[in-house]
C-alpha cells in the first residue's frame, strides 16, 4: 500500500518568503517563495519518493469561517505585494512537476488537505499531511499522519507522537485549540488560558463538553470565572479551529494523487524564466541537445592566412584567449580563438605541450592583421583580461567595440554573476563546458598548456561562439533600455583606460613597508602588554573565545549569550571610557593594516617592474563606481595617522612626483544639479563654503558667525541627507537628541525645499519602477524598496536616494578619466594615471612638467561633463602617496 502526501502549499510558500531573502529575478521579481516552495517539494519527494502527493491551497475570499465569526482573520496584513505576484507561478511550477493541486472557494487549504485524508483512509490508503501548522495533529490516525515541517527539523507524528509531545490525543487536540485560541487568526479562546494550562485542563477533564460539565471543579477563581463567562466563545472557537473533511473535491480515484512525469521542457523553461540555474541543471531527466557546430582547429599558415581574410570579409568577430594563467600581466598564450558566426569558431594552438601547434613567429604577421586592424572591430567577454595577454605576447588589441560583460553589467547591473557561462544559460540555455572539465581543481589542477589541443580548441570555439551569439543578444537591449551613449561613448573607452593603469601600476618602497611593519609590529606587542596587564594575565588576543572570557566572566564588561567581541560592541564600550576596548581596538586595527596592507603588498609587488598592480573592477558595483582589487588600494585609510604610513610606501619614480585631482564635494554638487534647488545652485555658483551656508540657514546666523561646532554639525547634514540619512542617524551622528536632528533637518529642507522634492520623486520612481538613474541614463535597481520588512525597506528607499547621485559622480570620473588618457596617451613619458579612488585621480608626472600636466588635467576634468554648477578640482604634489593632500 502506498503512502499519498498531502501538501499544504500556503503554508509552505509563506514560510518560504519570509525564510529566504533578496532573492530576485533580474526584473527585480521576487522569486523567493517560488525557490523555496520547489525546493521542499523536491526534497519531499528525493527524501521519501512517494509515488502519489497533492497540494492544497487557500482559496481567494472569505471562508465559511467568517461566518461563523467575522473577526476571523480580520487582523491579518495584506499579503505583501512581492508574495502575491508569486502565487499563480508557484501553482503553475506544482503542475509542471506534475503534482495535482487543489482549491475550493470558502474552504482554506487544512479543510482540502483533511476531506483528503479522510476520502483516501475510507479506500484503505495511508497519508502524510504536510505543514508547518500544528492544527492538522486533531487528524492523525492509524492511517492518518502528520509531517510538521519546522526550520530546524521535520518530525513525522503519528499518534503516540502526538501524545508524547503534547500529553493529549489527536481527538483531544482540537479542544486544546479551542481553549488556547490563536491570536493571528483571531481565534479568541479562553482569556488567560495559554497552550500549557489549555493542555493541563483537557488531561484533566478529558474534553470541553466534560470541561463545562464540571466547571464548578475547576481550580483558580479567575480561570473559572473566564470560562464560564466566555463559554460560547471556546465552543466558537471550537468551530473555527475544526478541520472540516466533507468538502467535496470530487473525489473519484486514487490515481488522481499520482505523481505524473514531469513536463521537463516546460519546467526547464520556467527555472529558465526565473533563473534558478542550479535546478534547470539539476533536471534528471532533461535531455542534452548536441547542437551541430562547426568549430576548427587551425595549425597551419596556410588555413590560418584563409581564416584571416573570412574575418577581413566579415568586419567583425569574437575573439578569446586561452591562457597559462589567470594573472593578466604573468600569463601566456597557449591559443587564441575567433567566431564569426553562431555556431562557428576556428582555434589556434600556439603553445601546448603536446600536440601540433602554429609557432607564435609564424603567426604572428597574420594575426597581427586581425588583432591590430581597427577596420575589424571585436567582441569578447572580459575583453580587458585577453588585451593584457595579448600586449605580453606584442600585440597591440584594436577594434574593441564590443563586452558581454560590460553590456550584461550595464543592462543587469545586479546580476549576481555575469560570467559568460551563467549569462549564455540564463540567455540561451546554453550549457558551456567548466573549465575545470578541462583543468581539474585543487592541487590536481593542471595547466592549459598541457590539456590536448582538440579538447581546448572546443572549449576555445565555444567560449567565442558565446561571445559572439550574446553580443547579438545583448546589443538591442542597450537601445531598449537607453544605455547606448553611455556603454560607446563611456564604458567601453574606459576599458583600454583601465588596462593601461594596470599595465603601469604604482612604485612601492618595500624598506618603507618593512620598516612600517616592524614598528606596528612593536606598537602591537605594547598595547597587548598594557591589555595583560590591566586584566593580570596573558591570553590570545587574537583568539575571540579567549577575549570573551577575560570580557564576560572575568572582567564582567558585557553580559549576553551572544558572547560577542564584534567591534561595534567594543566601539560602544570604549565610548563609555572603558580603556581595554579602546586598546583592543587600536591593537585590531594595526594588526589589520599590518596584515592587509604592509605584509601583503610586499607580497604582491611585481618582481620585474617594482610596483603594485591592482586590477580594476568595471562590473561589480551597481552604481557604476569602479572598485579595486588584488590588491584593494581604495580600502587603505586617508583619514587616519596608520593609513597615511601606509601610503608613504606609494612612491614616484625617481624624476617624478605624484599629482592627485580630487573633485572637490562632488556628490553635494551633483545633488544641486540633480535637485535644481536655487539654494545650494546659489551657493555653489557663488564659490560658497556649502557647510557654513547650511550652518548659517539652519543655526539663523550669519555666515560670519558660524563657529567651528555648527560648520561641523552641518556637514553632518548636508552629506548624510545625501543618503537619505534619518533623523535617528543624524542623532547618532551628531550625539544629540532625535527631536533636536529632527528640527534640524526641518530646517534644512525649508531652506532646500527642492532636496526634499527630489528626495520624494526618486522614491516615488524607485518604488514603481524598481530601478533610479543618473544623469546620463545608468539603471541602478532598486527592488528592495519593495521589501515587506520595513528596516529593509527603508534602507533600500535611503539607498535609492544616494544612488542617481554617486552613480552620476561614477559617470563623471570615467568622463574625466577618458579625456585626460587621451590627452596624455602619445606622451606616457611626461604624464600617466596611475589610480583612482572615487573622486580622485593619481597621476605619475615628469618633474618638469608638472605644472604644465597639471593645468591640463585640471581642465579637462573641469569641464568632463556639463552640469549647472561648477565642478572644481583640487590639485596638491608630492613624492609619495601621503603629501598627496
Amino acid at each position: 500500500m502506498s503512502v499519498t502526501f498531502l501538501v499544504d502549499g500556503s503554508s509552505i510558500f509563506f514560510r518560504s518568503f519570509h525564510a529566504i531573502r533578496d532573492l530576485r529575478r533580474s526584473d527585480g521579481m521576487a522569486t523567493n517563495a517560488v525557490y523555496g516552495y520547489v525546493m521542499t517539494l523536491r526534497s519531499l519527494i528525493r527524501e521519501y519518493q512517494p509515488e502519489q502527493m497533492a497540494v492544497a491551497f487557500d482559496a481567494p475570499g472569505k471562508t465559511f469561517r467568517s461566518e461563523i465569526d467575522e473577526q476571523y482573520k480580520a487582523n491579518r496584513v495584506k499579503p505583501p505585494d512581492d508574495l502575491v505576484v508569486q502565487i499563480p507561478s508557484i501553482k503553475k511550477v506544482t503542475t509542471l512537476l506534475g503534482i495535482s493541486h487543489f482549491e475550493a472557494a470558502g474552504f482554506e487549504a487544512d479543510d482540502l488537505i483533511g476531506a483528503m485524508a479522510v476520502w483516501l483512509s475510507e479506500q484503505g490508503q495511508e497519508s502524510i499531511l504536510v505543514s508547518g501548522d500544528k492544527d492538522f495533529f486533531q487528524l492523525v490516525n492509524d492511517r492518518i499522519s502528520v509531517l510538521r515541517l519546522t526550520p530546524k527539523r521535520n518530525d513525522l507524528y503519528k499518534p503516540s507522537d502526538v501524545q508524547k509531545r503534547y500529553g493529549v490525543t489527536p481527538e483531544q487536540f482540537v479542544d486544546v485549540l479551542a481553549l488556547m485560541g490563536d491570536s493571528v487568526d483571531n481565534v479568541p479562546g479562553a482569556p488567560g488560558i495559554g497552550e500549557k494550562t489549555a493542555i493541563a485542563l483537557i488531561q484533566e477533564y478529558g474534553s470541553i463538553d466534560n470541561l463545562y460539565d464540571r466547571v464548578d471543579t475547576v481550580k483558580g477563581k479567575k480561570r473559572k470565572d473566564n470560562l464560564i463567562e466566555f463559554k460560547e466563545q471556546v465552543y466558537r472557537s471550537r468551530r473555527l479551529v475544526t478541520i472540516k473533511t466533507d468538502v467535496d473535491l470530487g473525489l473519484t480515484s486514487i490515481e488522481q494523487f499520482k505523481i505524473a512525469e514531469p513536463n521537463t521542457e516546460n519546467l526547464l523553461a520556467f527555472y529558465q524564466d526565473f533563473e534558478f540555474r542550479t535546478l534547470a541543471s539539476e533536471l534528471d531527466t532533461a535531455p542534452d541537445v548536441v547542437e551541430e557546430r562547426d568549430y576548427q582547429t587551425v595549425d597551419s599558415l596556410d588555413a590560418l592566412t584563409e581564416i584571416a581574410e573570412r574575418i577581413r570579409e566579415c568586419g567583425f568577430c569574437a575573439v578569446d584567449t586561452e591562457t597559462t594563467s589567470l594573472n593578466p600581466l604573468q600569463a601566456r598564450l597557449v591559443g587564441i580563438s575567433f567566431s564569426i558566426e553562431e555556431k562557428q569558431g576556428w582555434y589556434i594552438p600556439i603553445g601546448h605541450v603536446e600536440g601540433k601547434n602554429l609557432p607564435l613567429d609564424q603567426a604572428r604577421p597574420v594575426l597581427k592583421e586581425i588583432l591590430e586592424s581597427d577596420a575589424i572591430a571585436k567582441t569578447g567577454h572580459h575583453l580587458k583580461y585577453d588585451l593584457h595577454v595579448l600586449e605580453n605576447e606584442g600585440f597591440h588589441l584594436q577594434g574593441i567595440q564590443d563586452d558581454t560583460l560590460i553590456s550584461s553589467y550595464l543592462i543587469e547591473p545586479d546580476l549576481s554573476s555575469h560570467k559568460l557561462d551563467d549569462l549564455v544559460w540564463r540567455q540561451f540555455g546554453m550549457k558551456m563546458t567548466p573549465i575545470s572539465d578541462l583543468i581539474g581543481t585543487g592541487k590536481n589542477q593542471k595547466c592549459m598548456a598541457d590539456i590536448d589541443i582538440p579538447r581546448v580548441s572546443d572549449y576555445a570555439c565555444e567560449d567565442t561562439d558565446a561571445a559572439w551569439r550574446l553580443c547579438k543578444a545583448l546589443r538591442p537591449k542597450l537601445d531598449d533600455y537607453g544605455l547606448r551613449r553611455l556603454y560607446e561613448e563611456v564604458e567601453m573607452p574606459l576599458l583600454q583606460v583601465l588596462a593601461a593603469m594596470e599595465r603601469r601600476g604604482i612604485k612601492v618602497d618595500p624598506d618603507v613597508l618593512a620598516k612600517q611593519s616592524v614598528e606596528l609590529g612593536k606598537e602591537m606587542d605594547s598595547i597587548a602588554d598594557d591589555i595583560f596587564q590591566s586584566v593580570g594575565k596573558e591570553f590570545n588576543l587574537n583568539s575571540p573565545l579567549q577575549l570573551a572570557k577575560i570580557l564576560y566572566d572575568d572582567l564582567e564588561l558585557l553580559s549576553g549569550r551572544t558572547r560577542s567581541t564584534r567591534a561595534d560592541i567594543l566601539e560602544k564600550l570604549a565610548g563609555e571610557g572603558v580603556v581595554i576596548a579602546r586598546w583592543i581596538l587600536d591593537y585590531r586595527h594595526r594588526k589589520k593594516i599590518k596584515s592587509t596592507y604592509l605584509d601583503a603588498l610586499r607580497m604582491l609587488m611585481n618582481p620585474d617592474t617594482g610596483r603594485i598592480h591592482t586590477t580594476y573592477n568595471q562590473a561589480v558595483v551597481n552604481t557604476g563606481r569602479i572598485s579595486s582589487s588584488d590588491p584593494n588600494l581604495q580600502n587603505i585609510p586617508i583619514r587616519t595617522d596608520l593609513g597615511r604610513r601606509v601610503r608613504r610606501a606609494f612612491v614616484a619614480e625617481d624624476g617624478y612626483l605624484l599629482v592627485s585631482l580630487d573633485y572637490s564635494q562632488i556628490e553635494l554638487r551633483i545633488l544641486a544639479h540633480i535637485s535644481q534647488d536655487p539654494g545650494l545652485l546659489s551657493a555653489f555658483a557663488q564659490g560658497d563654503d556649502i557647510h557654513r551656508r547650511t550652518a548659517a540657514e539652519i543655526f539663523d546666523v550669519s555666515i560670519d558667525e558660524v563657529q567651528l561646532d555648527m560648520r561641523r554639525k552641518a556637514k553632518e547634514i548636508n552629506f548624510g541627507l545625501n543618503y537619505g540619512m534619518s533623523p535617528y542617524g543624524l542623532a547618532r551622528r551628531l550625539q544629540i537628541h532625535d527631536h533636536e536632528a529632527a528640527a534640524y533637518i526641518e530646517k534644512y529642507f525649508k531652506r532646500y525645499p527642492r532636496v526634499q522634492a527630489y528626495m520624494d520623486e526618486t522614491t516615488d520612481a524607485a518604488r514603481e519602477r524598481l530601478y533610479v538613474t543618473t544623469i546620463l541614463g545608468r539603471r541602478i535597481p532598486t527592488p528592495g524598496v519593495r521589501d515587506s520588512n520595513r528596516n529593509r525597506q527603508e534602507n533600500a528607499l535611503r539607498a535609492a536616494i544616494n544612488a542617481p547621485i554617486q552613480g552620476s559622480a561614477a559617470d563623471l570620473m570615467k568622463i574625466a578619466m577618458i579625456q585626460v588618457h587621451q590627452a596624455l596617451k602619445d606622451q606616457p613619458d611626461r604624464a600617466s594615471i596611475l589610480l583612482t579612488v572615487h573622486d580622485e585621480l593619481v597621476l605619475e608626472v615628469r618633474e618638469d612638467c608638472v605644472e604644465e600636466i597639471a593645468d591640463l588635467c585640471r581642465d579637462l576634468m573641469d569641464h568632463a561633463m556639463k552640469l549647472d554648477i561648477p565642478i572644481p578640482v583640487e590639485c596638491s604634489t608630492g613624492s609619495n602617496w601621503a603629501d598627496l593632500k
